[in-house]
């Protein structure tokens, strides 16, 4: 008779594999959340490139910050507009569809000018002047004024450091120690000014001889205006007599350069020269007293 076979042990079942731990909760304030506000706020830059629009060919009497926004209110969204007479004109809209009403206007008559309409992506929005300008803007002013009148009339506001008079142009700066004061001497449009020579010997100025004037602040400064002039006078090419002083001045440096560098070359040589002796006494006293332990 065969043998009868052992029942065979039933076969161990493997073990389940560990289930997937949970990720952690991310921590509120962390790289993920600063690199989300940084996307964000490249976003609103970029929207802000994408809003902006140049103009061209656009001039009219009368031209300012106001009645650029009138020509193009049909638009909608005007956050800002920036004015280079005679070059260009930058006006900035809230959302992308307000700039595609104003692109419409390309190559169209306005104001009797033909204007072109393009996107602007370097610009950006103006500052807002109030708080740190410490300049005022002031015109049309009329004939026989002076800088005397202008400080006068506008010292009620604070230190007036500066004056500068424009006549060819009919127009002035004035320069205050303060932004505050800037802005004190911009809510005096309402107040006449008294313009001509002889209204200081006057007891009442006639109002024939008084006229409201209007001011804006500037971003203008004393330094930015130094650093203005000398770069005008920079740009003029140099005569005959400073081309001869350069050039003297350029071989002189030239002749110090390389007497410098010959004195540096003669220091090395005798530096080297007195290393070598001092070796060769060594050596020579070295081997006197080998000879002399010998003996």
């Amino acid at each position: 008779m065969a043998p009868k076979k052992k029942p065979s042990a039933p076969k161990a079942k493997a073990p389940a594999a560990p289930a997937p731990k949970a990720a952690p909760p991310a921590k509120k304030g962390g790289k993920g959340a600063k690199a989300g506000k940084k996307d964000a706020a490249k976003k609103e830059s970029k929207k802000d490139f994408i809003c902006a629009i140049l103009i061209r060919k656009l001039d009219f009497e009368g031209m300012s910050h106001e009645t650029v926004k009138k020509v193009f209110k049909s638009c909608g969204g005007i956050v800002g507009v920036r004015l280079r007479h005679g070059k260009y004109t930058l006006i900035f809209f809230k959302s992308n569809e307000n700039a595609k009403k104003c692109l419409e206007f390309n190559n169209k008559v306005v104001k009797g000018n033909k204007i072109q309409v393009l996107r602007a992506r370097r610009a950006k929005l103006p500052k807002k002047r109030e708080g740190y300008c410490r300049t005022i803007w002031v015109g049309p002013l009329p004939g026989g004024t002076t800088k005397e009148q202008l400080r006068k009339h506008f010292a009620p506001a604070g230190q007036v450091k500066k004056v500068r008079y424009y006549p060819s142009k009919k127009m002035g700066f004035v320069y205050f120690k303060k932004a505050e004061e800037a802005l004190k001497a911009v809510a005096m449009q309402d107040v006449l000014f008294s313009h001509g020579k002889d209204v200081s010997k006057l007891e009442k100025v006639p109002k024939q001889l008084q006229v409201k004037l209007k001011i804006k602040l500037s971003r203008r400064t004393v330094t930015g205006d130094k650093l203005k002039r000398e770069r005008l006078y920079n740009r003029r090419p140099p005569s005959e007599i400073e081309r001869k002083e350069q050039k003297s001045a350029a071989r002189a440096a030239l002749r110090t350069a390389a007497k410098a560098a010959k004195e540096s070359e003669e220091k090395k040589k005798a530096s080297g020269s007195g290393t070598k002796k001092e070796s060769t006494t060594k050596k020579s006293s070295s081997t006197k007293k080998g000879s002399t332990s010998k003996k």
